[in-house]
């Protein structure tokens, strides 16, 4: 009985700790031989997000566009949206040139590439090819294939459009996006729990696989992303919830320790935005209203 209350005085950040330092601790003393057990840990925690990030991705994005309601509301979120993303791009651009030019990361590492790329294919695509990109020609395949951009647009669009129904069809699909974006964050909350044992297994894996040595040659560029990441975490963001958004970052960066844990353990934002999405509403107490 104590160890059980003792157990649920831990909130779910403690419990990702313990994995992510479990994780490392493991792979590090068994090596491979802890595979047999990591593998289907991490493979079956991160199946469980996938499967839960686009359908909350359409509910949360329809419920919430109906909530605002008109289309002047829609105008200002989209407006303040678009500005903070690029507000916030434009500071982290600025930062890694300075840090870039400054310390030159990488130079004369030897990563083992066996060819050099000929190209990226970001940079090959034009801004018009990504407005294009953004418009799907098939919703239900860009579903398929998890390709967020294109959801987002169709569900913004779909969602405004229930908006101009009349009285009796737009409250039954109100209701019905309200109750399914509730019983997917129901959902996502069962899934999250679950994070500690899918980051001991995804840590043990990359460590039982690559040890520690992996990164020598490239400790130096480490390094300085690390700081480059460390001056947009704490200087740049910081700034614009203080001056543009009015909140504390503090008590912000405090509710969302256990989404930002698990977006250092996975190295994606995809796979974090529902212990995102539960953070933000739940701990940071930001308004569904303007998610």
């Amino acid at each position: 009985m104590r160890v059980l209350t003792l157990l649920k005085r831990f909130s779910l950040t403690h419990y990702i700790f313990m994995g992510f330092f479990l994780g490392i601790a493991a792979g590090w003393i068994f090596g491979e031989g802890i595979l047999p057990l990591a593998r289907p840990l991490a493979d079956v925690f991160l199946r469980l997000l996938r499967m839960a990030i686009m359908p909350l991705i359409v509910t949360s994005i329809v419920s919430g566009v109906v909530s605002v309601g008109s289309a002047a509301g829609l105008g200002r979120l989209g407006i303040k949206t678009f500005g903070y993303y690029i507000a916030s791009s434009f500071l982290a651009i600025i930062t890694g040139q300075i840090l870039v030019n400054l310390l030159k990361p990488g130079v004369g590492a030897n990563i083992g590439l066996a060819t050099a790329p000929d190209q990226i294919a970001a940079v090959e695509q034009s801004f018009s090819d990504l407005l294009l990109h953004i418009i799907p020609e098939n919703p239900f395949q860009s579903l398929a294939q998890g390709d967020v951009l294109p959801i987002i647009f169709f569900s913004v669009l779909f969602g405004y459009f229930i908006t101009r129904l009349k009285k009796k069809p737009q409250k039954q699909l109100s209701d019905f996006f309200h109750a399914s974006f509730e019983a997917m964050m129901k959902m996502t909350l069962f899934v999250v729990w679950s994070a500690p044992l899918g980051v001991f297994g995804i840590l043990a894996r990359i460590v039982s696989q690559t040890g520690f040595h992996a990164f020598k040659s490239l400790s130096f560029y480490f390094a300085v992303v690390l700081i480059g990441l460390a001056i947009h975490a704490f200087v740049n963001l910081p700034l614009l919830m203080a001056l543009v958004g009015r909140i504390n970052p503090f008590k912000h960066y405090k509710g969302m320790s256990s989404a930002l844990l698990m977006a250092f353990s996975t190295c994606s934002t995809i796979v974090t935005l529902p212990l995102t999405m539960k953070a933000v509403t739940g701990n940071s107490r930001v308004s569904k209203k303007n998610r």
